[in-house]
């Protein structure tokens, strides 16, 4: 009669394997990954042969058009705006969005170059006149970064409204920060 005070230590000392190696499979499973690996094998083979290559339509868009596993209605419905030039209310609002995005980032990047620039030529000079431009560098500064908040505020409400628009199975935008968007872009002058 076994030990029910063992520590489990022979346990511990074999690994577990996965599941599906540890079953034991009957007689229809061991068939169906006979077949399987069959059937990888002789797609492979056929890769290196490059039975693939050259297929009617390669580098082209698929036809999509009558998929008979997307139900009528939306069939109608996706070649009407196709024939329009219409776009999924989503498809619009990321690329708006990226768009906003890229053109802030770049607004950004030539307000930093700019903040580096005018600190560089004031670095060392300590007259009245240099210490006022210094002071409204940064008042500048503080101005853009507001500007900033404004603009990722009204960028994350569009990334929201974007998030609730995307079908099923899309990979939804993660919000954006200010700290991130700064990261690296002001970075510190030493006067």
């Amino acid at each position: 009669m076994p030990d029910d005070k063992s520590d489990g230590s022979d346990k511990k000392k074999q690994k577990k394997k996965p599941w599906l190696l540890s079953h034991p499979l009957d007689e229809v499973e061991k068939k169906q990954v006979e077949r399987i690996n069959i059937i990888d094998d002789r797609i492979a083979e056929a890769v290196e042969r490059g039975d693939f290559d050259n297929l009617p339509g390669t580098g082209k868009p698929l036809n999509l058009a009558n998929d008979r596993l997307v139900p009528d209605a939306f069939r109608l419905a996706h070649r009407i705006m196709r024939d329009n030039d219409v776009l999924p209310a989503w498809i619009e609002l990321q690329k708006e969005i990226d768009t906003r995005l890229e053109s802030m980032r770049k607004a950004i990047k030539r307000e930093s170059m700019m903040y580096v620039s005018m600190l560089a030529d004031l670095r060392g000079k300590t007259d009245v006149e240099s210490v006022k431009k210094r002071l409204a560098i940064r008042d500048r500064k503080s101005a853009a970064i507001a500007q900033l908040h404004d603009e990722i505020r009204r960028l994350n409400r569009k990334i929201q409204t974007y998030n609730l628009k995307i079908p099923q199975g899309r990979l939804s935008k993660d919000l954006l920060t200010p700290e991130q968007e700064l990261k690296n872009l002001f970075p510190p002058v030493t006067d």
